[in-house]
């Protein structure tokens, strides 16, 4: 199977601190179906940080990469499956996406340690916050892409494997550059001219330092950094800023069809 760099990281941070800690010691072969079953009751009573309950939606994450592991666990070594007729954890909690998103404030105080201390990174998180897109997208951006005037960018590719591909849609769409991104962009433009970039020749927006073409993974450092000194209590990944403006923008009235 193969995953995109983002997915593997969410799918290895459940492994390690949502299964294996409950039943990662019990052999393959004496896997049952109650070991299942006090892992669902775990994961529907365990708390966060903050002793809230987790999200529905949470502890149906984990779930899906338990049945993903465990199914192919007894395909592999033809084993009885002990996740037939198991129910999924449900906490029914259902107005809040902890893992998920960041609160207008969270927002803020990431926005402000990124730009504090990763300032040649800023454009890059503001990016995704303010406009949603994925960060394959985002690495595929070319400078032609971007329309100052009109104040807009054409999303027209996609970064997959270190590749540039179409977008997962495979359609191009215009996305609208909200106050002060073109400033930023600008900005960030004239820097990259300044220390003659060796991204430059390449005409991508947001190239590795040796010119090269990121991938999403290439924020996780600074991400990690940031949010632990902003004191937010859950792991920010670009996909966290996008589920977060779409959730702010709902919060704010936006219309579905708009959004």
């Amino acid at each position: 199977m193969r995953l995109k760099p983002l997915t593997a990281d969410t799918y290895t941070d459940i492994l390690t601190s949502k299964i294996l800690p409950i039943i990662g010691e019990i052999y393959a072969d004496a896997l049952c179906r109650q070991d299942v079953l006090d892992w669902v009751t775990w994961a529907e009573n365990t708390k966060t940080n903050h002793n809230k309950t987790y999200a529905d939606a949470t502890v149906k994450g984990w779930w899906r990469v338990v049945c993903l592991l465990v199914r192919d666990l007894a395909a592999d070594f033809e084993l009885p499956d002990p996740t037939v007729r198991v129910r999924s954890p449900a906490t029914h909690i259902y107005d809040r996406c902890e893992k998920g998103t960041l609160s207008h404030d969270e927002l803020g105080s990431l926005l402000d340690a990124v730009e504090q201390f990763y300032p040649q990174r800023y454009a890059e998180v503001t990016m995704l916050a303010y406009t949603g897109i994925r960060a394959g997208e985002l690495y595929a951006l070319h400078w032609t892409d971007i329309d100052s005037t009109r104040q807009c960018m054409t999303i027209r590719h996609s970064i997959s494997a270190g590749q540039i591909t179409d977008t997962k849609t495979h359609a191009a769409r215009e996305v609208y550059l909200p106050s002060p991104l073109p400033d930023i962009l600008e900005s960030h433009r004239r820097s990259m001219m300044a220390e003659q970039h060796p991204g430059l020749a390449t005409g991508l927006v947001f190239p590795s330092d040796k010119g090269t073409i990121r991938d999403g993974g290439s924020l996780r450092k600074a991400l990690n950094c940031v949010a632990e000194y902003a004191q937010i209590d859950q792991r920010v990944t670009p996909q966290v800023l996008r589920r977060t403006f779409n959730t702010l923008l709902l919060a704010a009235g936006a219309d579905r069809i708009v959004l």
